[in-house]
């Protein structure tokens, strides 16, 4: 075992002044604190305790991300359906609207969902289209602030998203809280922590005979793009694609399958 004398020694040959003269700085600073904290009664440790809980949780207060709150309210019609009227199995959808009812019961859920033309598609396009343009100047973190929304609102709609999704595509309400919420609010919380990451520029090699270069792959967005989703998991299949084109920026066009349009419309 080396003594003391021949590790200072070697740490002065290794080592540069400035950083010895920082960490013996340091090493006298928490020296004094133990001295200080060993010096005290019980009640003044407590009392130190207790300010430091103080002063770090104004800290938290002062550095905390507020995440705006959505409320989103079903109109009376949407909560109570039409009572007494049933959708008729083998009967031709209409061409300009898409008829809205519980495959299960088959009670008809409230107002019907329009059907759009060639034209209003080619408009809600040129929407998107401005619409991304903007986005694609923001920063990652406007938008995991987005996704953070997103997932609050989800939180504390969980309960309206299951009972619409149920009777949208006639699932038990257990299955609407594992499908649709759960593993909206998982994915949620992977686009926060990991899309960032993801996104960044990746080095690729360059091989022998163009050493000479730097080659990597860049992600940037690409414009509008179109989504048709099945039905099975109405309000999961419509924000999973919706999430991930708010992280990655490409806008979206989506369009809903005829047999659960009601919890889109919613």
């Amino acid at each position: 075992m080396p003594n003391s004398v021949a590790v200072f020694a070697a740490l002065d040959e290794l080592v540069p002044p400035q950083a010895l003269l920082a960490l013996s700085k340091v090493i006298v600073a928490i020296s004094d604190l133990v001295a200080f904290a060993q010096a005290q009664d019980t009640m003044s440790r407590i009392g130190h305790l207790i300010v430091f809980g103080f002063v770090y949780a104004i800290y938290r207060l002062i550095t905390h991300e507020w995440v705006p709150q959505v409320d989103v309210e079903l109109t009376k019609e949407e909560k109570a359906g039409l009572p007494g009227k049933r959708w008729k199995p083998g009967t031709p959808f209409p061409k300009d609207f898409i008829p809205c009812y519980d495959p299960g019961t088959l009670e008809m859920l409230g107002p019907d969902m329009p059907a759009d033309n060639a034209d209003q598609v080619r408009v809600k396009i040129e929407r998107a289209r401005i619409a991304q343009k903007k986005w694609a100047k923001s920063s990652f973190k406007q938008r995991r602030l987005l996704i953070k929304t997103i997932q609050r609102f989800v939180l504390e709609n969980q309960d309206t998203i299951c009972k619409v999704s149920a009777r949208d595509s006639g699932k038990p309400l257990v299955d609407a809280a594992f499908g649709e919420v759960i593993v909206t609010l998982e994915k949620c919380k992977w686009l926060i922590k990991e899309g960032e990451k993801w996104l960044k520029p990746e080095k690729r090699s360059s091989g022998l005979m163009m050493f000479y270069k730097n080659a990597r792959v860049e992600y940037h967005p690409v414009g509008v793009m179109g989504a048709i989703v099945p039905w099975n998991y109405p309000f999961h299949n419509g924000a999973s694609h919706s999430r991930h084109r708010l992280v990655f920026v490409p806008r979206r066009i989506f369009s809903c399958r005829s047999f659960a349009p009601f919890g889109r419309s919613v």
